[in-house]
């Protein structure tokens, strides 16, 4: 499927402005040992639901451009 306004980062993360990855609600450091596997807690679905980066919904909350950035880096460095 096709999605909008995605771009490839150039550390190779695919990015988007609709997406897990730069939503407020997307919470890695409280996911434990599932954001090692690039899965994270969504503040509002069930507390055993953990979603990837590329996952979009339509609850999705803009986080501030240093989050989102220092997300694109953890996910570039933990896929090597």
């Amino acid at each position: 499927r096709a999605r909008l306004n995605s771009t490839l980062h150039p550390l190779g993360v695919q990015t988007s402005m609709n997406t897990c990855m730069s939503c407020v609600n997307w919470v890695p450091k409280k996911s434990g040992a599932m954001a090692k596997q690039r899965l994270a807690l969504c503040e509002l679905g069930a507390i055993y639901c953990f979603l990837p980066p590329t996952h979009s919904c339509k609850s999705h909350k803009p986080a501030d451009e240093t989050t989102v950035k220092a997300r694109e880096e953890w996910l570039a460095k933990e896929r090597k």
